[in-house]
């Protein structure tokens, strides 16, 4: 994987951690920078609920020295808003983004996310209002569109985005309307690379480290940028296709365990979610992890796991 700089921001390699809203926890973002990931980025951070002080919304932001470089990426609708969150958390933070791709309805009836992509005007002030406020490298995400999507729409939005201060440009290929379904069409990547002179990272259709090698070769990209593929599995920023054993597995999920309980993070309904990606696809693995959704502590989770060790060692 090549190198790639965001602004000031050198990175050894291309090989960045999407901001997953329910996955990227900072326990999690530190397992995925252990194994690999070049950039990790915290899920979506509400800025309305930022500037006002809301202390969930604080926590969502909360990084570490151990997980850095660390983007935080926020959502929202008003520049001045935006401004004032980003300027806010910029200090624990090496890049601030900008999400104007999330297909979540919630999300849009605040007219933020993908939103935001009928409304060009609107990028271009949101880009130039964060970008004057805060004193580290600007990201943006978007999509090729909300309902249809369209590489003349798609190369406008981002030169409004480029031409406003961002520093690089995250492009998931696939329309919010589509979601996380259908083909990411990565000839959108291309095209668009081809009119911006700002880094263009690519993002969608990712299923392991062969697909992301793919996609630089065949859009030209600066980067790419892994979601889906990546929960439960930071092993795949070690770029090998070797298969991980169970007790390796196990040995990091507890590392996780470990840095959720320093980080005071140890809410047993998301470590159970963890817990459930982390053992996929092993031997009873579907009871194992149905089991795994009924534990009410950490306690019983590792006596789960511990159990299911000796079905996979044969014993």
């Amino acid at each position: 994987m090549a190198n790639l700089k965001i602004g000031n921001i050198q990175l050894k390699e291309g090989l960045l951690l999407a901001p997953l809203a329910g996955i990227n926890d900072i326990a999690f973002r530190r397992i995925c920078v252990e194994h690999g990931a070049s950039l990790v980025y915290t899920g979506m951070v509400n800025a309305n609920a930022l500037v006002r002080g809301n202390k969930a919304t604080k926590k969502l932001a909360q990084t570490c020295d151990e997980e850095r470089p660390v983007g935080i990426q926020m959502f929202g609708s008003n520049p001045e808003t935006l401004a004032k969150a980003a300027k806010l958390v910029q200090d624990q933070a090496d890049v601030i983004d900008i999400n104007m791709g999330c297909p979540d309805k919630n999300v849009i009836k605040q007219g933020a996310g993908s939103a935001l992509l009928k409304r060009p005007k609107r990028i271009g002030e949101i880009v130039n209002s964060v970008k004057k406020a805060i004193g580290v490298p600007l990201t943006v995400k978007i999509r090729s569109g909300v309902e249809v999507s369209s590489i003349e729409d798609t190369i406008k939005i981002a030169k409004i985005i480029e031409e406003n201060g961002a520093d690089a440009l995250i492009l998931h290929p696939r329309t919010a309307m589509q979601g996380g379904s259908g083909v990411a069409d990565w000839n959108v990547i291309k095209e668009v690379k081809e009119y911006l002179s700002i880094p263009v990272i690519g993002n969608g259709g990712i299923k392991n480290i062969s697909d992301a090698k793919s996609m630089m070769k065949e859009t030209g990209c600066d980067g790419v940028m892994i979601g889906t593929a990546a929960m439960g599995n930071p092993f795949i920023f070690e770029k090998t296709e070797k298969k991980k054993t169970y007790e390796e597995i196990k040995e990091t999920f507890y590392r996780y365990l470990e840095y959720a309980k320093h980080y005071e993070i140890e809410n047993i309904f998301y470590l159970r979610m963890q817990a459930q990606l982390f053992f996929k696809g092993f031997h009873s693995a579907a009871l194992f992890r149905k089991d795994m959704g009924y534990v009410d502590s950490i306690e019983e989770l590792k006596k789960l796991i511990e159990l299911n060790l000796g079905f996979n060692l044969g014993i």
